[in-house]
Formats: structure tokens, sequence, C-alpha cells
């Protein structure tokens, strides 16, 4: 009786092995679910400046397909890991970029270091899935074509005044009309800097909502406004909010994980 009962049970582990395997096996599903979207981006370094929305989605032959200004970028799926939010993909050197994406905000890291961050607007929409096919070639002419090199967000250069559309307002995660210190002046006035608060807040109110010392969450984030409030340039801002949102979206990653893996 025992042998049989734990020969039931030792079969049922491993048909749910089996399956959990079977599903990781396949980004498709991971991808649509969990990944494709349209993104803003901030890129440091070279090739900063103002970035048009990337679009990301899964495309057939277990490739990932980046759309943005009207050109597109298709990348080899090497491998993915749900549980980490991550995707591995393949460059033209067969060197691995990673695509992160947790709660909304996202970092693609290529094989030299290059550090693209993104946040999440929407889940693609008819028109995004247009912008996207009209940019992407059928698969037989793309298994002709040599894997696509590292993604480079597109740089959208300044219109002349008759044709350009105004930007639309910069927003941050506090009313900007009811700015009072010079720090929140200079925030509102830098759209990358903007972003960046809007994607501290939210790691902040995520971990807020998931630590179990959420007192000792708010002192850390106290602690961390005083250092911001320091700053007397947009160059020190950059880097105090690309650490802080960092900091917190790794501990929300360590969080996500089950307890005994922690």
């Amino acid at each position: 009786m025992f042998k049989a009962i734990s020969g039931t049970l030792i079969a049922g582990v491993f048909l749910a092995l089996s399956a959990s395997l079977s599903f990781a096996a396949e980004p498709e599903d991971y991808i649509r679910k969990d990944v494709s979207g349209v993104y803003s981006v901030i890129m440091f370094g070279a090739g900063q400046g103002r970035q048009a929305p990337m679009r990301i989605d899964y495309a057939d032959g277990d490739n990932l397909v980046m759309e943005q200004g009207g050109k597109s970028n298709m990348m080899p799926i090497h491998s993915t890991d749900p549980a980490n939010g991550t995707v591995n993909l393949l460059d033209d050197s067969g060197s691995l970029t990673t695509l992160s994406v947790r709660f909304g905000q996202g970092t693609m890291t290529t094989a030299s270091g290059v550090k693209i961050h993104l946040s999440f607007i929407r889940k693609l929409t008819d028109m995004d899935y247009a912008a996207i096919g009209k940019t992407v070639a059928p698969v037989a002419a793309r298994q002709q074509v040599a894997p696509a090199s590292e993604p480079q967000p597109e740089v959208v250069t300044a219109q002349p005044a008759s044709t350009k559309k105004a930007s639309p307002p910069i927003a941050a995660s506090f009313n900007c009309a009811k700015a009072s210190t010079a720090v929140e002046g200079m925030i509102c006035g830098n759209e990358e800097l903007a972003a960046l608060d809007v994607r501290v807040a939210a790691a902040y109110k995520a971990l807020r909502s998931s630590a179990e010392d959420k007192e000792g969450v708010k002192k850390d984030q106290q602690a961390w406004l005083k250092e911001r409030n320091a700053c007397r340039s947009t160059e020190c801002l950059v880097a105090s909010y690309s650490d802080r949102a960092q900091d917190m979206e790794n501990t929300l990653a360590y969080l996500s994980k089950p307890a005994e893996y922690r």
C-alpha cells in the first residue's frame, strides 16, 4: 500500500516537472504574456537623446522583434527564464544580449555592456501590430538574412518648427505645477529625470506593498531622498535615481522568488 502511494506521488512529481520544463522550453507564451508591449526608452552614454517608443513582440521562429521609429531589429531567442523575468537573445557574433522585465520596468544589456532602460507604456494594439508588420520581412526572406546585431535605439532628430508636433508635457510622479524646490524644478524640466522619478516611485510603491519590514523600507527611502536633495546638477540626479531604482528593483526580484530559493 505505502509503496503504491509513494509510486503515485513520485509519478505525479515527475509529471509536474515535465510540464514545467515543457512550458519553459516554449518562449512564445511567456513573451506574449509578460514581455510584449510598447516601452519608452532611456539610454545613457553614447546615443543618448530623445528616444522613440519601442514595440517589442514575439516573432515566429523563436525570435524577438523590436520596432522603433519605423525600423525593426530581429534577434533569435537563446533562452528564457520566466522566474527571473529574463530573455536571452543572440547577437550576430553569437554573444548574449539579456532583456530583463520586472514590474513594468526593463533593462536590455548588450554583450558590450551598453544598457538600455525601458518603461512599460501599454500592451500592443492593432495599430502597433500593424507598425511591426510593416517592418518585419516574411519568414522565407528572414531565413536568408544574418541574425540582427545589438539593438540600438533610434534617436529621433528634431524637425523644423513648421512640422514638429508639440511634445507632451513632462510628467513626474508628483504635480510639477506645485514643484517648490530646486531639485523638483530640475526633475520637472528634464524628461529623462521625470521618467526616472516615475520609475523610482513605482518601485517604492511595489516594495512597500511586498516587503515585511515596511517601516524599514520607508526609512531607506527617506534617507535616499536626503541624498537626492543634496544634488546640484542633472548628472548627480540621474546617477542617484538610476542607482536607487536598480537597488529597489533587484530587491523586488529577490522577494518575488519562492522562500526556499531566497
